[in-house]
């Protein structure tokens, strides 16, 4: 009974841990890191989910976007450089976070892209260990063009995706 439970509570730790990857960097890089700075890291993961956990009770509003990203680059694992990928379109609604793919046009790799839309605010790529990166490290305010459908151009960011020089247009559903 004792060996049964023991073997239960090991499985459960080893299935909290975080690969490099998750976190958005490669393994040669991680291995760089010293000790003290990869607890640091793993730290700083564990406080952005309480973090995030704790702001979950945003209010879901009936307002809706279409958002469409297409061109430029993106990082997708192992972390070592961006690659071009699909062009993507998702719905999302207020007060909603999700996460859409971005595929790899030569491969079957893929990288996952957090979206939140909360206080008229399009968050996109967030980062899975900065705090002060926890929405997003891109912020899109509302516009009365999004009604028309609008266009941002050249856009990066210093997220998960790290996205650089893509396009995003959004419409507002509401």
């Amino acid at each position: 009974m004792f060996r049964t439970f023991l073997l239960l509570c090991i499985l459960s730790l080893v299935g909290c841990a975080v690969s490099p990857e998750e976190l958005g960097i490669s393994r040669q890089q991680w291995n760089k890191y010293s000790q003290q700075k990869q607890q640091k890291i793993l730290t700083a993961h564990r406080n952005l989910l309480q973090a995030k956990r704790k702001e979950s009770s945003t209010s879901i509003g009936n307002s809706w976007l279409q958002v469409s990203i297409k061109d430029g680059l993106v990082m997708m694992p192992p972390f070592i450089e961006r690659y071009q990928y699909a062009p993507g379109t998702f719905r999302i609604r207020k007060g909603v976070c999700q996460r859409i793919a971005l595929h790899n046009y030569k491969s079957l790799n893929s990288v996952k892209l957090d979206c939140c839309y909360k206080n008229d605010i399009l968050f996109l790529d967030s980062s899975r260990y900065e705090i002060d990166k926890k929405d997003g490290t891109i912020r899109l305010y509302f516009s009365p063009l999004w009604k028309q459908g609008f266009v941002y151009k050249n856009i990066s960011s210093n997220g998960y995706a790290r996205l650089h020089n893509v396009t995003i247009k959004i419409k507002s559903e509401s």
